[in-house]
């Protein structure tokens, strides 16, 4: 192998690349996959045609032959790719794309890792793994991983901006869901033991008024009504019964609780009407979703929305009181991201 690609092979790998951004505006996400791994293939140094294309066969017999498929790919190519192309962690993130469309999460995520490794200011990548982690339910690193996207993205002033918030938003409502069921989970077996520990006792006591019925009517138990010992039983048998409603109560109260669901007014952007992610003020005191803001200026004119007074991005500055404070919020009110 050469040490460096050669034009040519940069510009075959921009041909596949270009096939492959045909077929995946077709919908033909196979093929696309296909073009963009010969794109990936063609972008790393010095193999002639022959080598190159059985590398991209030993890649679809990895992928989709064999359970361990992700795992040999990833050593695959770190082997190969010493050298690349500087565009192969492009060739990944749309490569990583087809897979999310295909929801091929696993395939997403080494995708993406591998194009983050080759390029740690990808704004796709961060984006797309980030998506895929959610999709998977690991919900941590999806966070981590939009919200460094969205910072990435905020540097590289890209037209996605609001995607990216609305995907790191969905992130934390699922990681607020899972948080819910494990709670709920928690209560569950907990009313549980609670309502154990009462029938318990409730058994003990019945037991002891049982156990010291006098001589005489037990001999006669068949015959005699002893109206003493029932009233005894009936009154232990109601106070637990009125004590497993009362702890019912209290854990119908709690739910009803946590169910009470209002975003204050000043959570909300002023243009789009959903929670803030990352407030900015404007020169009139305004508080605003930064990238809703952009998109403002960019459509519509460079002036503030409500007060009508000429406003740039240069004169915006990040409300961080406010963002604090609707960070914690999200954390115990998850479902607010719909709201």
């Amino acid at each position: 192998m050469s040490t460096q690609p050669t034009p040519n092979q940069v510009h075959a790998a921009e041909q596949y690349k270009t096939r492959g951004n045909q077929y995946f505006s077709a919908r033909d996400y196979d093929a696309a996959i296909k073009e963009y791994t010969a794109a990936i293939v063609e972008g790393e140094v010095g193999s002639d045609e022959e080598e190159r294309k059985q590398q991209v066969s030993l890649y679809f017999i990895y992928v989709h032959a064999t359970s361990r498929g992700l795992q040999l790919c990833n050593l695959f190519f770190k082997i190969v790719f010493s050298n690349q192309n500087p565009n192969i962690s492009v060739y990944f993130t749309n490569r990583a794309l087809c897979y999310l469309k295909l929801k091929k999460y696993d395939h997403v995520i080494a995708d993406c890792e591998r194009a983050n490794k080759l390029d740690s200011n990808s704004v796709k990548g961060h984006y797309l793994l980030g998506q895929a982690f959610t999709e998977k339910l690991r919900t941590e690193e999806a966070v981590n991983a939009l919200e460094q996207a969205y910072e990435l993205a905020v540097k590289a002033n890209v037209t996605y901006l609001g995607d990216i918030i609305q995907a790191l938003l969905n992130a934390r409502k699922k990681k607020w869901e899972l948080s819910e069921r494990e709670r709920e989970k928690r209560e569950t077996d907990l009313l549980k033991y609670l309502k154990g520990l009462i029938n318990t006792e409730r058994e003990r006591q019945l037991q002891k008024v049982m156990a010291v019925k006098n001589p005489v009517a037990a001999t006669f138990s068949k015959f005699v009504n002893n109206s003493t010992e029932v009233e005894r039983l009936d009154a232990i048998n109601k106070a637990h019964d009125e004590k497993l409603s009362a702890l019912e109560q209290v854990f119908a109260q709690a739910d009803e609780n946590m169910g009470r669901r209002e975003v204050p007014e000043y959570f909300l952007d002023k243009i789009s009407f959903n929670v803030i992610h990352d407030p900015v003020i404007t020169p009139s005191g305004i508080t605003y979703e930064r990238a809703h803001l952009k998109e403002h200026f960019r459509k519509i004119g460079h002036f503030d929305p409500l007060s009508r007074k000429e406003c740039t991005e240069r004169d915006l500055y990040p409300n961080l009181a406010l963002k604090e404070a609707i960070e914690d919020f999200l954390k115990k009110n998850g479902w607010a991201v719909d709201y």
